[in-house]
């Protein structure tokens, strides 16, 4: 079979986060091992994948040789990869062509086939090859020459489309920088710099001028200025001592410095807001004890470029939107402490101004990878800060010590803090905190991430516009608690597998607290497989001294063990709305709401209790409450909803619209109630003495709550009013 097509590379072919079949197009091969498949993240870094692990590929046809086939990625990709399919043939001849019987065409095509893709594959690479022109004669006799002729065809390159101007000049024909600015004028030339220069003045290189250093001579500024008009490229080794030389370096109309060596300060210096830096891999700025103040932006991959390891720091209002933890070598590998650089990246993130020129801060980026912090991440008055992974299942952050808080953010003066994408992982259940949130954080953000084995979630007192939104905790013994806090919203979480830690005397604290706060919303949560609890009078979800608190649509299916608590209980609290939620079966009530004002319980489904002498809803001196349209269902308690009072009394308050299992039961009872149609049970009040207060209908029935030998059964409304007039029944017998 002839090879009728010369493709040799198919790709790179846009990802997307779900595409995991490649087509190659015409590209013929004979085996499957015959091409490599190579991944490109957003970042620009090849990763060779490995066959079998991470694809397979389908010849079109079903068989080989093929001239088209699928490559099918085990993984989905997101939009900013790539893939890229190139010939991979051995470079060996595996045939004998003694005399081994008749002739066999195939085996010969097959081998002068294999011998043309590898011409292909040869003519792919030589294609992506720096190539010196047809007319050149010199040749390459070192690495310095090497790399001057890359940066030369760099230039004509740029000059093709309109960038530096393609007619050169020498500094040596000249002697000096001075004189050649001053003889070449207004006349667009590339100097290039190939003899060592020193000024004795200041000098300034017009627009018209580019420079590019050969051979690896260079510049000493000699505490001059130097002014270089025309932005472009400059090594940062054209400089004879970069740190001494660049703080003499003026760029009116900016310029890019490539750091292609390595650096070292002997003194503090400050890079110029219009210079960028951009760093080759394998290129280091070692601080020691200087700062090095950063007020233009800065241009790597994912690799270190800074050796802060003395006093030295890097400062400046950086003008970047990402800063990377691997700049300070962070290497995410689960094994190394990644604390100190991913600190030192949040400290750089604070001082950032963004690429729009405003003081935002940045993203600390958190690439995929395991990194473990040995010491806590401190996030103190960075407003704008984040710490943004690529997926919680991706991105970890593990604890080293599981009695540590990983992040901390209890400055008095954090806003705009970001945690999204996140995995923060400790190792023990007893103790430990993820994320501690200072006393007047504002706008903290935690989305997407998902927590687990440590003792607490989240606590601290954000102050306003807060949000933990599509986390998922696991194995954390108290997820979220707040104290004088407001303005926070928790929503469409999951909480699985959560339980208490002991405290003193063997009782334990709620999982969700909730302590003299105003405006807190739970909504659509879901609380599952939640851990055995014992001693725990606070409940799971504790609400106490609170002001318009909402909790609505969370699913509550966790079946736990409670000896002397509710599932939720709310306490002293005003404005509070309990709404369409779900409550599993508990040990005691399933919601408990005492000595609180303005409460309104609707539109739940209550599982209740299951044990006989429980409550579903018990509401004790609440005033001015509703209790509408919820639903008791498979209750094997006492009864589904009990109105008593308290310290305070029980009044003003209005039960209608629900579906009882079992009844409710009114006892001690002084204020005014009101009781429209409900569904199901039996209706019970009970009192010691015929109602005195309260507003009643006509046929309403109290029962005695204390009866005895001669006395009455209860007590029966005869005329509707406040109390109404009321008439013995039921005699008992002597």
């Amino acid at each position: 079979m002839s090879v009728s097509s010369s493709t040799a590379k198919t790709g790179p072919l846009a990802c997307n986060g779900s595409l995991t079949a490649f087509p190659s197009g015409a590209f013929r091969i004979l085996a499957e091992d015959e091409v490599s498949v190579i991944q490109t993240n957003s970042l620009a870094e090849e990763t060779t994948l490995t066959i079998g692990t991470h694809y397979t590929v389908v010849p079109t046809g079903g068989s080989y040789p093929a001239d088209s086939y699928t490559i099918n990625t085990v993984e989905t990709y997101d939009a900013g990869f790539t893939i890229t399919m190139i010939r991979n043939n051995a470079f060996v001849q595996g045939t004998s062509y003694g005399k081994q019987g008749p002739f066999d065409p195939q085996i010969h095509e097959t081998d002068f086939d294999r011998a043309v893709l590898r011409d292909q594959e040869i003519k792919e690479v030589l294609d992506r090859c720096v190539k010196r022109d047809a007319s050149d004669t010199s040749s390459v006799v070192d690495d310095e020459a090497y790399i001057a002729e890359c940066e030369a065809y760099a230039l004509r390159a740029e000059a093709a489309v309109g960038g530096y101007p393609t007619a050169e000049k020498y500094l040596s024909s000249y002697g000096t920088l001075a004189q050649a600015v001053s003889t070449i004028g207004a006349t667009e030339v590339t100097l290039v710099i190939d003899q060592d220069d020193a000024l004795t003045g200041n000098v300034t290189v017009p627009s018209t001028i580019a420079l590019r250093r050969v051979n690896g001579y260079s510049i000493d500024t000699n505490s001059f200025t130097l002014t270089i008009s025309l932005s472009q490229e400059l090594p940062a080794s054209m400089f004879s001592s970069f740190a001494d030389d660049v703080s003499n370096l003026s760029v009116p109309n900016g310029a890019s410095i490539v750091i292609d060596e390595d650096i070292t300060l002997t003194s503090s210096l400050t890079i110029d807001k219009l210079i960028e830096l951009n760093f080759l891999k394998g290129n280091i700025i070692t601080l020691g004890a200087y700062n090095l103040t950063i007020n233009g932006s800065v241009k790597a991959g994912l690799f270190k470029i800074f050796n802060d390891s003395g006093a030295g720091v890097v400062a400046g209002p950086l003008l970047v939107d990402e800063v990377y933890p691997q700049w300070w070598g962070a290497l995410g590998d689960g094994i190394n402490d990644d604390s100190v650089p991913i600190q030192s990246a949040i400290e750089a993130a604070a001082r950032t101004w963004g690429v729009g020129g405003e003081w935002t801060g940045a993203i600390v980026k958190i690439v995929g990878g395991r990194y473990v912090i040995g010491s806590t991440l401190t996030i103190q008055n960075n407003a704008g800060v984040s710490l943004v992974g690529q997926g919680k299942t991706k991105s970890n952050l593990i604890a080293a010590d599981p009695t540590m808080i990983v992040v901390d953010m209890s400055s008095n003066n954090n806003s705009r803090n970001f945690l999204h994408g996140l995995r923060i992982h400790g190792g023990s259940a007893a103790s430990g905190v993820a994320v501690n949130i200072g006393t007047a954080g504002n706008q903290i953000d935690i989305r997407d991430c998902w927590i687990d084995t440590l003792a607490k979630g989240v606590q601290g007192a954000p102050t306003s516009d807060s949000y933990i939104t599509d986390c998922t905790m696991e194995f954390i013994s108290r997820p979220i608690i707040l104290a004088n806090s407001n303005d926070m919203t928790i929503s469409c979480n999951t909480f699985v597998d959560c339980g208490p830690i002991a405290l003193g005397g063997g009782s334990f604290e709620p999982l969700f607290d909730f302590d003299t706060c105003e405006r807190i919303g739970m909504f659509d949560n879901r609380i599952i497989a939640t851990s055995s609890m014992s001693n725990t009078p606070s409940g799971v979800v504790r609400v106490s001294s609170c002001n318009d608190f909402v909790y609505r649509g969370n699913i509550n299916n966790a079946a736990m063990s409670y000896v002397a608590g509710a599932y939720m209980f709310v306490e002293d609290s005003d404005r509070v709305i309990v709404d369409g939620n779900v409550f599993g079966t508990s040990y005691n009530e399933n919601l408990k709401i005492e000595d609180s004002t303005d409460v309104v319980v609707s539109s739940n489904t209550f599982m209740g209790s299951d044990q006989a002498a429980q409550m579903t809803l018990q509401l004790i001196g609440a005033i001015g409450f509703a209790i509408r349209g919820n639903t008791f269902q498979d209750n094997g308690g006492l009864y589904d909803l009990q109105i008593i009072n308290g310290t305070s009394t029980t009044e003003n308050g209005t039960v209608e619209g629900n579906v009882f299992d079992l009844g409710y039961n009114l006892t001690t009872l002084s204020g005014p109630i009101y009781f429209p149609p409900n569904i199901g049970g039996a209706t019970r009040n009970y009192l010691t003495a015929a109602p005195g207060a309260g507003t009643w209908k006509r046929g309403d029935v109290v029962y005695h709550q204390q009866p005895s030998a001669s006395g009455n059964m209860g007590w029966v409304c005869t005329t509707a009013g406040t109390p109404g007039t009321w008439k013995s029944w039921g005699t008992i017998s002597a």
